[in-house]
């Protein structure tokens, strides 16, 4: 057994974006499948909207919260994601090491995505949905996106870290 992290799929190079494109990375893709099983996750396609869908961004509604919504076209996908993001969660509780995530994503983003009020101006930087909600139900869990991965620092903590979970998480199967 090997200890199991799940990466955004796009980065895997699968074609899962909204545009039908994916954002393969190579560094990412080479040094985890050295050392780990890899569990490929897109919750955007994996909630059913589809590949190509419409681009949606996270915007903060008239009552402060923040919902998932179209860039050009009026879309509405926040309950999507956020059913799945706990459907899923819940059944990767106890069964993952880590998490390598999309940067900027209205899904997958830590803190990297980028916020906007209801005229559309952005006026922060938030995590998308999955992010949040894996943070939430997992906080130990080691967790980094592909830009932080480039800094060898930042990966080789989050490479021990990610053993270390794998070490003294239960492995019943």
């Amino acid at each position: 057994m090997r200890p199991v992290v799940i990466v955004s799929a796009c980065l895997l190079g699968q074609p899962v974006r909204y545009d039908g494109g994916d954002k393969s990375n190579t560094l990412v893709r080479k040094l985890l499948a050295e050392r780990f099983d890899i569990f490929p996750l897109c919750p955007e396609a994996e909630a059913g909207l589809g590949i190509p869908r419409p681009p949606v961004q996270l915007v903060r509604n008239g009552e402060g919260m923040i919902e998932v919504l179209g860039v050009e076209q009026e879309l509405d996908v926040t309950g999507a994601l956020r059913d799945f993001s706990h459907r899923s969660i819940a059944q990767l509780v106890g069964r993952i090491d880590g998490a390598v995530l999309k940067s900027r994503s209205p899904s997958c983003g830590i803190g990297t995505t980028p916020l906007f009020d209801q005229e559309r101006n952005q006026v922060a930087i938030d995590s998308g949905v999955f992010a949040q909600t894996l943070l939430v139900h997992m906080p130990r869990l080691p967790v980094i996106d592909e830009e932080q991965f480039s800094d060898e620092t930042l990966r080789d903590a989050f490479l021990r870290s990610v053993e270390k979970q794998f070490a003294t998480r239960d492995h019943i199967v």
